[in-house]
């Protein structure tokens, strides 16, 4: 004989199992990654091409394991950077990778980089910005930076300048090379006449060590 109440309470049960199990993989899938770099630290002046010591810190403010964090650390005239720009405002000095970051774990870092040595006298941003392939919940405390004032080279801007952008590139013609100064981190646009079906070869190289920007 089937126990109706014997079945009902399984059937209750195999409900009370379901519901729990599905409630933990809710759970599982809402977990986040937070980065978040601190406390960039580095000498407040210095001289172009000079070796010095960085500090900083990455953690996890996130509800769940970061497989692996990278940090590149950059000089730029800016405070922060965008690393998917194909003309970085920004010279890379150093990629700090960090595997297996806990939630609420927080690892002091410390790096030995070596400024450009023609970057032209001023004052700049030295700092570091962490990110990770992984879905993150918050990308808005990934830098960490500070003011460095370097004495560096001169710089003069060159003839093509205000050319900052797309609408104020100039033109380029074809068997005339053009030399670009970068004395304010800025990109230089060019532009120039093309005939469909033709196909054209360019070639950019970079003279001396990169200049933030």
């Amino acid at each position: 004989m089937i126990d109706f109440f014997s079945l009902r309470r399984a059937a209750a049960l195999l409900f009370i199992v379901s519901t729990l199990s599905l409630a933990g993989w809710s759970a599982d899938a809402v977990a986040e990654i937070d980065l978040v770099a601190e406390n960039a630290t580095a000498p407040a002046s210095t001289t172009a091409g000079d070796t010095l010591s960085f500090t900083y810190s990455i953690g996890n403010v996130g509800s769940t394991l970061s497989q692996a964090a990278a940090a590149q650390v950059y000089l730029s005239p800016f405070p922060t950077i965008d690393i998917t720009q194909p003309f970085p405002d920004y010279s890379p000095l150093d990629l700090d990778v960090v595997y297996g970051l806990d939630p609420g774990e927080t690892l002091p870092r410390s790096r030995t980089v070596t400024l450009p040595n023609n970057v032209a006298t001023g004052t700049y941003y030295i700092g570091a910005y962490v990110y990770t392939s992984e879905a993150e919940s918050n990308t808005a405390n990934n830098f960490s930076y500070q003011t460095i004032h370097i004495t560096g080279t001169s710089c003069s801007d060159d003839g093509y300048e205000s050319d900052n952008s797309a609408a104020a590139a100039r033109s380029l013609l074809f068997g005339q090379p053009q030399a670009h100064n970068h004395c304010n981190g800025t990109p230089d646009w060019v532009r120039f006449s093309a005939v469909a079906g033709t196909t054209y070869g360019l070639s950019a190289g970079e003279v001396g060590g990169p200049v933030p920007g």
